[in-house]
């Protein structure tokens, strides 16, 4: 289990609670509470996503509903949006975050074979900047070595991560009773709508559990995640570099697989090795999830070094499909943040800040979105996947 040395957790799972807990199957929605404010994005950028001007967006902002996350000392200075508050600002002129056919969360894996291709920062940068837009994101750390885990330096809010944490490994050991682990328990709510299923060493057991127990490839993680679905506007797995019975039973509950790669030749042979692993899953799993996808993002690009250009220019020539029109430029900023222990938004602004923004939208679909003025009151129809968190 998480230890709290400074907030409590509950008695079998990694939530606070300083709401009282209604036992290990409780809504993922009735957890308002987080162990930090939220991500949130400044006025300057939201006035920028909406293109309007500087009026326009304090106008905007002083019609919503307490609006701010902290203070600015500063007078003038751009301010912390809450993130309700985005989201029912976007929601009012059109936007949804897209659901699945089914109305339930989209499910993102970050996958290659090649490590050291910025997986777990791209996981956690998207995550959050999600998180900030108004989403509700759930981001769930697969992989052993629990990077996605350390990042988000869980000891500063007084909570410890040790061999006895559940995670993900432990839905899929055989369990009876009172004892059965369920998704719920596993879940640790960084800010009220970002929450993390984290990871530790023993998620190296996952590979036996799946064997000895018999999980189908298919839908065994839809199985373990049917409770949460419609709980999350995004879940996004952060997989471990390698082609493995975990990172398939991943792939085949994804919508989409995001493969980062950077310029470096092992890096391109992961790319291919992992593709053809996602098109025979496809093939031999093709009932799982007709919609998994695979999307490049390019990542450490270099418009100095004629490596950088010469590979980015390759994969649009062979994959025009499936590439990210968004790459993400090299950057010091982002090795500070993890540093730091902050997140990479709140480092000031940065060329790498703004790629991973510009990605985000257009993972979420706001890219090159014409937004429509307020719609009226009482004349707009309420779309699919609609709804502030509390």
């Amino acid at each position: 289990m998480a230890k709290m040395a400074k907030k409590s957790v509950s008695a079998k799972g990694n939530r606070p609670v300083e709401k009282p807990a209604v036992g290990a199957k409780a809504k993922v929605e009735e957890c308002q509470v987080g162990f930090r404010d939220p991500f949130c994005l400044k006025t300057t950028e939201l006035r920028d996503d909406l293109q309007v001007s500087a009026a326009a967006i304090s106008d905007i902002l002083r019609k919503a509903h307490g609006p701010f996350v902290g203070a600015s000392s500063k007078t003038g200075a751009a301010k912390n949006v809450a993130p309700f508050a985005v989201r029912q600002i976007f929601s009012e002129r059109g936007f949804r975050f897209p659901l699945d056919s089914a109305g339930t969360a989209h499910r993102i894996a970050l996958q290659i074979t090649k490590g050291g291709a910025a997986k777990t920062t791209s996981a956690h940068a998207i995550g959050t900047r999600m998180s900030a837009f108004g989403a509700k994101v759930l981001l769930v750390d697969s992989d052993p070595q629990s990077n996605l885990t350390t990042v988000f330096d869980l000891e500063q809010y007084g909570v410890e991560i040790d061999e006895d944490t559940p995670i993900l490994a432990d839905l899929f050991e055989k369990q009876r009773g009172s004892d059965e682990i369920v998704v719920e328990d596993l879940i640790v709510p960084i800010t009220p709508n970002l929450h993390l299923i984290p990871s530790t060493l023993q998620n190296s057991n996952m590979e036996v559990y799946l064997q000895r127990n018999g999980i189908n490839i298919a839908n065994g993680m839809a199985r373990k995640f049917a409770s949460v679905l419609k709980k999350y506007d995004y879940i996004i797995f952060d997989c471990a570099p390698a082609l493995s019975t975990t990172n398939a039973l991943i792939s085949c509950f994804s919508d989409t697989i995001i493969l980062p790669v950077y310029p470096d030749k092992l890096c391109m042979s992961g790319l291919h090795q992992t593709l053809g692993e996602l098109t025979r899953l496809q093939e031999e799993f093709s009932t799982a999830n007709a919609a998994m996808n695979g999307r490049i993002v390019f990542s450490r690009f270099d418009a100095r070094q004629m490596m950088s250009v010469r590979y980015l220019s390759q994969l649009y020539d062979e994959f025009p499909d499936k590439m990210y029109k968004t790459y993400i430029r090299t950057s010091s900023a982002l090795a500070n943040s993890i540093d730091a222990s902050k997140n990479l938004f709140e480092m000031g602004k940065s060329g790498v800040a703004g790629d991973y923004h510009n990605l985000v939208k257009e993972i979420i679909g706001l890219d090159g979105l014409k937004l429509r003025k307020k719609a009226p009151a009482g004349k707009r129809k309420a779309g699919k996947g609609e709804g502030i968190y509390a």
